[in-house]
């Protein structure tokens, strides 16, 4: 058999999207199945099914997922310990100082991951400069690795003193934990981040940590699940920073997965913007759950280093993205004052907007779409969905009726909140910045995007509005144009003035073979 269609499949809040490519004729096929929450690998075997190519005919599948991330928003990833240096042992919980905080009444600190009695020492110490000031404590090592096996953690996460400089004890700590611990999942900070700020890297460390187990099982059953249906091609995954990742690399960095779904949406972007002619584009992705806005600057992605989550730092560069609860799918509500709001709480999946008819009763953006004709009746999602608008009129009119409005101003009032919620996430990844809207053009894609596009644009003073072809599975198709990448940096503390360029160079030549060999260990040639 001849591999050579190309998969990609996108897995959301409410629906998987799967884009199909035939590289001999150029056909796209797009479509849509539901997303399976209690078992995500099925969701994705569905979307494998409604492509209608079987699976030892795909010469490439490139998945993205929100599996990680929602572990994160739903606390239910694995009981995770943290290992540090003796004498540093706070160092993730105290965090760092941020002077705006004492400012805000309203700021309470994020909940962490994990609590102080979750914390272990070793005794050990590196230096700024790799030198070793206090030697590894071989004994004091296998005492907290015991500990970490009888007290039944999942996952560990090491993290000792400038290990971005000199990795060899945390190397040495990770023999001592796979012979006392061999149970449980590690993750070494050096080997996500080799650049200095010890809680940006701790904090790296344990949302690894914190999501790998999960990850590492999903990713199991999924390619016992592919190989037993005879897929023998190429399985990557979508970064956080652009580009993917193969499936083997994303079960041991599975921290660089946790915004891998919103990125292939801008990578998508990045190359539509070049067949175009359009440059500059600001980026609106409207999913079931939530909107992420971005924005293509010279047909390139914009990435930074510093992405957070929920306050807790991701050493590793990212997609700048910006998201906000503003779906098909976020409930309307009224608050403590009686005012309606929209978001970010969502149906999700199941059971869904009330006009679904899968039992939902509570009102959404859909329902409210749904009313004012945005949407029709007469036209299924993805093919096979047809939306019932008896069913969302029922679930408006209970707000409707006790703010004494019509369903249909009730819904107007919906519409028009999410939109200038939308709005402020353009204006946070633009004027914020010192952009002018004016200069771009906006991009709409996912479900819901071309529903909010146009007076999204119009309120902003944006000229132009372009909806892509399969504009509910942008993301996935995107995914298809992602090339596999790594990241690698390095911190040396030194005097610029007497940093000599040969120094710097032998850095960068150690960091490019080291690339060229994890490539070639990933099945690509030169």
């Amino acid at each position: 058999m001849t591999r050579t269609t190309r998969l990609a499949i996108d897995v959301g809040g409410t629906f998987t999207d799967v884009v199909e490519l035939i590289p001999e004729t150029g056909a796209l096929v797009f479509d849509k199945v539901a997303t399976t929450p209690d078992a995500p690998a099925r969701g994705v075997l569905d979307a494998f099914g409604k492509a209608g190519t079987s699976m030892d005919e795909v010469a490439m599948f490139t998945h993205g997922t929100t599996l990680g991330l929602n572990a994160l928003l739903t606390r239910k990833g694995a009981r995770t310990a943290v290992i540090s240096t003796r004498g540093f042992r706070d160092v993730y919980l105290l965090g760092r100082t941020d002077r705006r905080t004492n400012y805000d009444i309203t700021y309470r600190k994020p909940t962490p991951l994990l609590e102080r009695y979750d914390t272990y020492e070793v005794t050990e110490r590196s230096l700024f400069d790799g030198s070793v000031h206090t030697p590894f404590d071989t004994e004091d090592a296998h005492a907290v690795a015991r500990l970490i096996a009888e007290r039944g953690y999942e996952s560990v996460a090491v993290a000792f003193l400038h290990a971005y400089a000199n990795p060899d004890h945390e190397l040495r700590m990770r023999a001592v934990l796979a012979e006392a611990a061999p149970d449980v999942a590690v993750t070494l900070s050096h080997e996500l981040s080799r650049e200095y700020r010890e809680f940006e890297r701790t904090s790296t460390a344990v949302l690894d940590a914190y999501i790998k187990p999960t990850v590492r099982r999903y990713l199991e059953v999924l390619e016992g699940e592919l190989a037993s249906g005879g897929f023998e091609g190429r399985f990557l995954m979508t970064r956080s920073g652009g580009g993917a990742m193969t499936a083997r690399a994303a079960r041991e960095q599975p921290v660089s997965l946790i915004l891998s779904g919103p990125a292939g949406g801008v990578i998508g972007a990045s190359a539509l913007s070049r067949l175009i002619g359009r440059p500059n584009l600001i980026t609106i992705d409207m999913g079931g759950t939530s909107l992420d806005a971005s924005l293509v600057l010279d047909s390139e992605p914009v990435s930074y280093q510093g992405a957070e989550f929920e306050g807790m730092p991701i050493n590793t560069p990212s997609l700048y993205i910006h998201t906000i609860g503003a779906g098909g799918g976020s409930l309307a509500w009224l608050d403590e004052a009686g005012a309606l709001q929209v978001g970010p709480q969502s149906a999700g999946a199941s059971p869904g907007p009330a006009s679904y008819g899968r039992g939902g009763t509570l009102p959404t953006f859909t329902d409210a779409a749904l009313v004012l004709g945005y949407l029709g009746a007469d036209s299924p999602l993805g093919g096979a969905l047809t939306l019932d608008a008896g069913l969302a009129e029922e679930a408006l009119r209970p707000i409707a009726e006790t703010l004494g409005l019509s369903v249909k101003a009730l819904a107007r009032g919906i519409v028009r909140i999410s939109t200038t919620k939308i709005m402020g996430a353009v204006r946070a990844i633009t004027v914020e910045l010192g952009r002018d809207p004016k200069d771009f053009a906006l991009l709409s894609f996912g479900g819901g995007g071309g529903l909010v596009a146009v007076d999204v644009a119009h309120e902003l003073g944006i000229p132009t509005v372009v909806v892509p072809p399969g504009q509910g599975a942008f993301s996935a198709f995107g995914m298809l144009m992602a090339d596999v990448q790594h990241d690698f940096a390095r911190t040396t503390v030194t005097p610029l003035a007497s940093l000599e360029p040969g120094t710097a160079e032998a850095a960068y030549r150690r960091m490019e073979e080291e690339a060229a060999g994890l490539l070639e260990q990933e099945g690509f040639g030169p």
